[in-house]
C-alpha cells in the first residue's frame, strides 16, 4: 500500500453492518506520539460519530471535534433523526443540517504557540479560500454519503469553488443509478 500516495478510506457492507477504515500512512505522527498509527483495518463502532480530516482516523483534531460535537448536538435536536428515503435532497432536514456543520467556519483554538497565523486559517471545519504559496487554498467539496434501511444509497456533493451540486442514488442491490447535477 505504500506505493500510493497517503489516502483514506472507509469500507463497510450492510449485509454484516461492520464497517472498516484504513490508512496506507503508517509514519509516527510528530504531533501525537500517544495515537498509534497503523494500515490495519481498524473497525469502526456501531452508534459512533467518527470525524476525518487530512489525517489519522483517531487522531481528532479541534476542527474535527468541533464538527463531532455539531452533529451531536444535531441529533439531540432531534434534527438527524428525520428518516431517510429515495427522494432524500439537501432540502432535508438531515442534510441541511450536516451541510451546515460542513460550513462552519469557527476557527478553533488549538492552544499551541507554534501555531502561526497562517496555519491558524487551516482550523476551521470549512476553511475559506485565501492564497497559499501563490495558489488558491480553501474547502473544496463537502460529501454526504447515506444509506436508508432500504438499502437506498444517496450521495450529495457540493463544490464550494465552483458553486456546483451533484446528487447520485441508487440501490444496493441494483446496478442503475439516478444521477442528478
Amino acid at each position: 500500500m505504500d506505493k500510493y500516495e497517503p489516502f483514506n478510506i472507509i469500507i463497510g457492507s450492510t449485509k454484516t453492518n461492520k464497517a472498516y477504515y484504513l490508512c496506507n500512512v503508517t509514519s509516527g505522527n510528530v504531533d501525537r506520539p500517544d495515537i498509534p498509527i497503523t494500515n490495519d483495518p481498524i473497525p469502526l463502532q456501531h452508534n459512533k460519530l467518527y470525524g476525518l480530516s487530512n489525517g489519522f482516523l483517531l487522531d481528532q483534531w479541534p476542527k474535527v471535534k468541533r464538527g463531532i460535537d455539531l452533529l451531536e448536538s444535531g441529533i439531540l435536536e432531534g434534527a438527524l433523526s428525520t428518516p431517510t428515503s429515495s427522494s432524500e435532497t439537501s432540502e432535508n432536514p438531515r442534510n441541511t443540517m450536516m451541510f451546515n456543520v460542513m460550513k462552519d467556519s469557527a476557527q478553533q483554538d488549538y492552544n499551541n504557540p507554534l501555531i502561526t497565523a497562517e496555519e491558524h486559517r487551516f482550523s476551521s471545519v470549512f476553511v475559506q479560500p485565501f492564497e497559499l504559496v501563490g495558489q488558491p487554498y480553501a474547502t473544496r467539496t463537502t460529501t454526504i454519503l447515506s444509506v436508508d434501511s432500504n438499502q437506498r444509497v444517496l450521495m450529495e456533493e457540493r463544490n464550494w469553488i465552483d458553486n456546483a451540486n451533484t446528487s447520485i442514488s441508487f440501490d444496493i442491490s441494483s446496478r442503475e443509478a439516478t444521477r442528478q447535477s
